[in-house]
C-alpha cells in the first residue's frame, strides 16, 4: 500500500514538472536585431538585489505546490475508499450475526422443535401433554417406534404423530441453518450452538439410527447436508429412499 502511494506521488510530481520544463526549453531565445539592440542585464533587478520585503520564490514553486496538493487529495481519496470498504465489511458482518441470532431464536421459540429437543435430551422418558391423549411419557423406545415405522395409509397413532410433528419442526429448523450457511448469509460458527449439543446428544442418547432413517425416508436433504458437512454423519440409506 505504501509503495503504491509512493509511486503515485512520483508519477504526479514528474507529470506536473515536465510540461513546465518543456515550455522553458521550447521558449525561443531572443536574438539581436538591427532595430533592437541587446541590452546588458540590469544587475539592480536580479533576485539577489530585490528589496527584502519582496519575497522571492523559485519559478516552479507553484507547480510543486499544486503537485503536493493533488497528491494529498489522491491519498485522501484512496484512504476514503479503504475506509468505506472496511465499514461495509463490518456492516455485513453485523447483519450476518443478527441473521444467525434470529435463526437460533426462531428455533428455540418453536414449541414443537423444543419438544423434539426434550425427547432427545431425556432418553429415559419424560411426560408430554399430547393433544387428544393427555399427559404421556415418551422415551427413546417410543421415539424410535414413531420415526422408524412406516404407517403407509394407516392412521398414525396420536402419540406417534406428536413425536413426528416435533421432529419435523426440528429437522426443518436444522435444514434452514444449512440453507443460510451454504449461501454465505450466516457463518456456521454463529449458528453452531445450541444445535451442536442436540446433534451430539442424538448419538449419546441412542437416537441416531432412528433420526437418520427418518431423514432419509422423508427427504430432509438440507438437514442431511448440514449433519454430513459439520458433524460427519453418514446416510447409507439415502439412495434407497430417494
Amino acid at each position: 500500500m505504501l509503495r503504491r502511494l509512493g509511486l503515485l506521488t512520483v508519477v504526479l510530481i514528474v507529470g506536473l514538472s515536465r510540461p513546465v520544463l518543456g515550455q522553458r526549453a521550447l521558449q525561443p531565445a531572443a536574438t539581436p536585431t538591427a532595430s533592437a539592440p541587446v541590452a546588458a542585464p540590469d544587475a539592480s533587478k536580479t533576485p539577489d538585489t530585490l528589496p527584502r520585503d519582496v519575497p522571492y520564490l523559485p519559478w516552479n514553486f507553484q507547480n510543486w505546490l499544486q503537485a503536493f496538493g493533488w497528491m494529498a487529495a489522491a491519498v485522501a481519496a484512496i484512504w476514503g475508499i479503504f475506509a468505506g470498504v472496511n465499514q461495509r465489511k463490518n456492516e455485513l458482518r453485523w447483519k450476518r450475526t443478527e441473521a444467525a441470532k434470529a435463526l437460533n431464536d426462531e428455533m428455540m421459540a418453536d414449541a414443537k422443535a423444543c419438544d423434539a429437543m426434550l425427547m432427545i435430551d431425556y432418553p429415559s422418558g419424560r411426560p408430554f401433554d399430547v393433544p387428544g391423549v393427555g399427559t404421556t411419557r415418551i422415551d427413546r423406545a417410543r421415539v424410535k417406534h414413531a420415526l422408524m415405522l412406516s404407517f403407509a395409509d394407516d392412521e398414525v397413532p396420536m402419540v406417534d404423530r406428536f413425536v413426528r410433528d416435533a421432529f419435523d419442526s426440528l429437522l426443518y429448523r436444522v435444514g434452514a441453518l444449512e440453507h443460510y450457511v451454504s449461501r454465505d448469509l450466516v457463518e456456521f460458527l454463529d449458528v453452531q450452538h445450541p444445535i451442536d449439543y442436540y446433534i451430539k446428544r442424538m448419538d449419546t442418547a441412542g437416537h441416531r439410527e432412528a433420526i437418520q432413517h427418518y431423514i432419509c425416508r422423508y427427504g430432509f436433504y438440507r438437514t442431511k447436508e448440514f449433519m454430513a458437512n459439520y458433524f460427519a454423519w453418514e446416510f447409507p440409506d439415502w439412495d434407497r429412499f430417494q
